[in-house]
């Protein structure tokens, strides 16, 4: 009876012996299966008709996309301003999903939760953007019959003189702030941080008609949408 009781009360801890030199393999070293992967997208719509972007990455492969500098990608740079650039510039790769190539800029000073007024550019040629917003982004003035007209938009139509200065300011919603990535080549450390994800709708009216009195009309209305979700390094 001694012995039958003996190997009763010895066999739980037989099992659990077996549980824990089973247990998963910790996230460290290069052991591929055991990578986190992040995922992240920009979107900018204009008139209903989406322009997007979006990929996976994952601690092995951070640093890599990180100097690599490949050919559609987005991220933030923290800093004063916070600068959130967003590239598609191949349709062929395979973070294109939909829409004409751009190349958008986001600045903003004292980033915070909530509603933050971003400076919203565009690189593009003299007259219209690649998403097809006329007289929108870089550069920020245009000449036409000699005179100098400044390349903005409103959030509202402006019937305006010359001297109306640059706007460029548009509302996004952050609903998570961005904290620092990093990559430590003396130990491969690897840290993603978080990123930054947010949203904005509106319309915005930009340069239609130049007057023979030099009044610029900015009544020309485009609704832009933009949504995002970038980390600090890629």
């Amino acid at each position: 009876m001694k012995k039958l009781l003996l190997i009763l009360i010895s066999l739980p801890l037989i099992f659990i012996s077996c549980e824990d030199s089973n247990q998963a393999p910790s996230n460290s070293g290069n052991n591929s299966s055991s990578f986190n992967t992040y995922d992240w997208y920009f979107e900018i719509k204009v008139d209903g008709i989406s322009n997007r972007i979006e990929g996976t990455f994952n601690d092995s492969s951070y640093f890599q996309l990180g100097i690599t500098t490949p050919p559609n990608r987005g991220f933030i740079s923290l800093g004063n301003p916070n600068q959130i650039s967003a590239v598609l510039s191949n349709k062929g790769e395979n973070t294109y999903i939909s829409g004409e190539s751009f190349s958008v800029g986001l600045n903003v000073a004292n980033l915070n939760l909530g509603m933050n007024n971003f400076d919203l550019n565009e690189t593009a040629d003299w007259h219209e953007s690649f998403i097809g917003v006329k007289c929108f982004g870089w550069p920020t003035q245009l000449y036409t019959n000699g005179l100098n007209q400044f390349n903005s938009f409103f959030l509202s139509p402006i019937d305006t003189n010359m001297n109306i200065g640059n706007n460029f300011e548009f509302p996004i919603n952050i609903t998570q702030l961005p904290t620092a990535s990093y990559y430590d080549l003396t130990n491969g450390d690897v840290n993603i941080g978080s990123p930054i994800e947010g949203s904005g709708s509106n319309t915005i009216y930009v340069l239609d008609t130049v007057l023979a009195n030099q009044s610029f009309l900015f009544n020309r209305p485009y609704n832009i949408e933009i949504n995002f979700k970038l980390y600090t390094a890629f």
